[in-house]
């Protein structure tokens, strides 16, 4: 049967993903687990613009076309479980363009989200067929149509539907794969590449997802060049690309750069040929810094050093240095937490805890006592006397012992204000044995609810 010439003549591709074995297939899908290093967001985010307008510039520059009669389908379809001539096949895709195979729009979103529920999503309902269906469909039509021409066959049977419908998969999977740029992928991402179009299109592979990715980072370590020993002895056409002008004149841009450089480059370390940084060395005392920064040294107050990281900035625009010398700082002793009990206090606060705040004013200029040496948020209640209880009698006070109780006129009753200590609780109303008026504006409460006539 000839059905590759049938597919060979469609104009269309597309990938689609079928399971494959769980452990290599969440590999595929899913993202990188490994930890790197933390950095600065700010040389993370310089990393990725250059790296990615690099690739996208040599894909740009890329001369030679994808070698489709030496690699033919079949041969790819065998390439992928043959780490020899997979490796070939991979480094051949990065030194050539990609081809241009003419791509459903909605088969290609699902096969560049990797999408695992392509044909789970199918329906026999055609007024709610998802639009890759639709396509898929149209394209399987179309090549049993041209089935029945080529053998001038009426019908088709369940046997060759599916041949037709594998073969379809296969060139779908494969049109796609030679359609991506491998320029603008690391080998991770290789791998994830090969193994979703390899399950969605049921072809055979016994590589691992680490066998594929290792695969793909050594034909990438194997093409790249070694790094000229001056900048000036990089091509034209290299030094074009790269998102920066060598030699470098911030060392700051030394990490980016040499990541950069590595996607066509091989050196263990940026020449010093590569830098041209003229700033100074930081001096070892703030006192040696030029006019605009000597203003910002040495810190003296905590609450400054929220700011420390703009002050780096601006002096790195001056002088080289990785931290800052312990001479920027000049920062007063950490305060230790508060003691469990006043008891704990330094001798010349323990005299004054707890206390009883006579008013708002006495209660804060105790607590800035307190701040001077301790950090707390909240002061505990063994730090403060608490008022106590009136004594049920009246005649226990020693300090108004001038009146007699219980009171009965407002005079007296002032003057009683004057003379309690303050460090009793004044209740209200005043207990019967302390008073037996109404020494308030308010009414007395009537014995009848119903003559009630105000309620707040």
């Amino acid at each position: 049967m000839e059905i590759d010439s049938i597919m060979d003549t469609l104009s269309t591709s597309t990938i689609l993903n079928e399971p494959i074995p769980q452990k290599t297939y969440s590999q595929a899908v899913t993202g990188p687990s490994d930890t790197r290093r933390t950095q600065h967001s700010d040389l993370t985010a310089l990393i990725a613009r250059w790296t990615e307008q690099f690739r996208i510039t040599l894909a740009l520059k890329k001369n030679n076309s994808f070698d489709s009669t030496y690699w033919t389908r079949d041969r790819i379809i065998a390439a992928f479980d043959n780490p020899i001539e997979l490796k070939a096949l991979i480094k051949h895709k990065m030194q050539t363009s990609p081809t241009e195979e003419n791509i459903p729009q909605a088969i290609s979103l699902k096969f560049k989200h990797k999408d695992q529920a392509f044909f789970r999503t199918f329906t026999r309902r055609h007024d709610t067929s998802p639009p890759h269906q639709l396509e898929f469909q149209t394209l399987l039509n179309s090549a049993m149509d041209k089935y029945k021409r080529l053998y001038n066959a009426h019908l088709i049977n369940k046997e060759n539907r599916d041949q037709i419908s594998d073969m379809l998969r296969k060139k779908l999977a494969i049109d796609f794969w030679t359609n991506s740029e491998f320029t603008k992928m690391d080998a991770y991402e290789i791998a994830r590449h090969i193994l979703y179009g390899t399950g969605f299109a049921k072809i055979k592979t016994s590589l691992s997802f680490d066998t594929i990715r290792v695969l793909a980072a050594e034909a990438f370590s194997e093409l790249l060049l070694e790094l000229p020993e001056q900048p000036d002895q990089i091509p034209k056409q290299i030094r074009d690309a790269l998102p920066f002008k060598l030699p470098l004149t911030d060392r700051k841009q030394v990490r980016a750069a040499a990541i950069t450089l590595r996607l066509i480059y091989k050196f263990e370390r940026l020449p010093d040929s590569y830098i041209n940084d003229n700033r100074e060395k930081l001096p070892d005392l703030p006192g040696w810094l030029n006019d605009e920064t000597r203003k910002l040294f040495p810190i003296t107050s905590r609450s400054d050093l929220k700011k420390v990281f703009e002050y780096k900035q601006l002096l790195q625009k001056y002088y080289i240095f990785n931290r800052l010398p312990d001479s920027y700082f000049d920062l007063p002793p950490k305060k230790i937490q508060l003691p469990l009990t006043p008891q704990e206090l330094t001798p010349s606060l323990r005299e004054q805890f707890p206390f009883f705040p006579r008013n708002s004013e006495h209660f804060k200029t105790q607590i800035t006592k307190l701040r001077t040496v301790y950090k707390f948020t909240r002061l505990p209640n063994d730090y403060l006397i608490s008022k106590k209880r009136l004594p049920a009698d009246p005649s226990n006070l020693t300090s108004v012992k001038h009146i007699t109780f219980p009171i009965t006129d407002t005079n007296t009753y002032l003057d009683f204000l004057q003379n309690i200590p303050r460090y009793y609780a004044i209740p209200e109303p005043l207990p019967e044995a302390y008073i037996n008026f109404n020494y308030t504006n308010k009414p007395v409460l009537p014995t009848d609810p119903k003559l009630v006539e105000k309620v707040n």
